[in-house]
Parts: structure tokens; C-alpha cells; sequence
């Protein structure tokens, strides 16, 4: 078993932690476009659609629900991001104590022989 997280949940094999992995990264991805297409939409809203008071109100609501989607996609974006650091940075762990004990069962079967 595969330790990923400091909370100690387990992946059942190398690969289902890589397949994990690259779901969190494709998704962090993902939000990245998603970030320039809300930028996109809160620059259309910045110039001036109407001179009435109910459209510059639409308007105003509009740009500040944006900009809580856009918050909202930067945190998930990090947190995302955050998990699969955790996971690649487990396996490396992993790996890493698979070959000490490697080199450790080496010297001890070196000074039996």
C-alpha cells in the first residue's frame, strides 16, 4: 500500500496514485482557463453597457458574483494543486524508503556472507 497523505489515507498501488495525481493536476489545469474566461467576461463588464440605474445595478451584481466565482476557482485551483504535490511527494517518499531499505537488506546480506 501506497501511504499518500499525512492523514494517512492509502492509494492501493503506484498507479492509482499517479492516475490520481494527474486528475488533481489536469483539474488545477483546467481552472487556469477557467480564471482568463472569467477575466475575459469581468473586462466586457467594466465598460458601460447602459447609463440607466437597473443596468449599471445588473451590472454591478454581475461583476461581484464574478468575482466570487473567481475566488472560488483560485482556492480550488490551489487546493487541487496542494493534493497532487501531496500525493507525487508521498510516492517520493515511498520510493525513497523502498530503496533505503533496499541498500539496507544489501549491507546486512554483504556481512552475513
Amino acid at each position: 500500500m501506497l501511504a499518500a497523505t499525512g492523514k494517512g489515507f492509502r492509494f492501493p498501488d503506484e498507479a492509482t496514485a499517479k492516475a490520481i495525481a494527474q486528475r488533481f493536476e489536469d483539474r488545477a489545469n483546467s481552472m487556469k482557463g477557467r480564471e482568463m474566461l472569467i477575466g475575459r467576461a469581468l473586462r466586457a463588464l467594466h465598460r458601460e453597457f447602459s447609463p440607466d440605474d437597473y443596468s449599471k445595478a445588473y451590472v454591478k451584481r454581475t461583476i461581484e458574483s464574478l468575482e466570487s466565482l473567481r475566488e472560488l476557482n483560485k482556492s480550488a485551483a490551489e487546493y487541487a494543486r496542494s493534493y497532487c504535490d501531496q500525493i507525487k511527494g508521498s510516492m517520493d517518499s515511498k520510493m525513497s524508503d523502498d530503496d533505503a531499505a533496499g541498500k539496507w537488506f544489501n549491507k546486512v546480506g554483504n556481512t552475513v556472507q
